[in-house]
């Protein structure tokens, strides 16, 4: 009869695969733990390199600028304006772009000064040589 016998080698086969799923569950187990760590991982790595990233680059992206956006603007809008009487203070460490309209401010200002100055003694000729007359 090939029943029995057919009924006993599928038996051996379910038993065969049984035995190596007993052996390959604990392997997949342990590979499903160890990749889930290993996630856990890279993300808390992620997120302490974005902290990390969200403290220093502002500071990087400002040095080239050395200060505010927002001062600067509101400082190059009086320039523009024609107000050149802003004080800044001789601070040594300012950099980039805000030292460079630090000193267009002062240098603006040097030259209006000296127009006036020249101004005033063209004024002044112009009285002697009318008194001269």
């Amino acid at each position: 009869m090939i029943g029995p016998q057919i009924a006993n080698d599928l038996e051996d086969i379910k038993l065969s695969i049984k035995a190596e799923q007993d052996e390959l569950g604990p392997q997949v187990i342990a590979d499903v733990e160890f990749m889930v760590y290993l996630v856990e991982g890279v993300s808390l790595a992620a997120l302490i390199f974005g902290l990390v990233m969200a403290v220093i680059l502002p500071n990087i992206i400002r040095k080239p600028i050395g200060g505010e956006p927002a001062e600067i603007a509101a400082i190059t809008a009086k320039i523009a304006k024609g107000d050149l009487s802003q004080e800044f203070s001789n601070d040594s460490e300012s950099t980039g772009i805000f030292k460079s309209i630090t000193s267009m401010s002062q240098s603006l200002k040097a030259v209006v000064l000296r127009i006036i100055g020249n101004g005033d003694e063209i004024k002044d000729a112009a009285l002697n040589a009318n008194e001269v007359a």
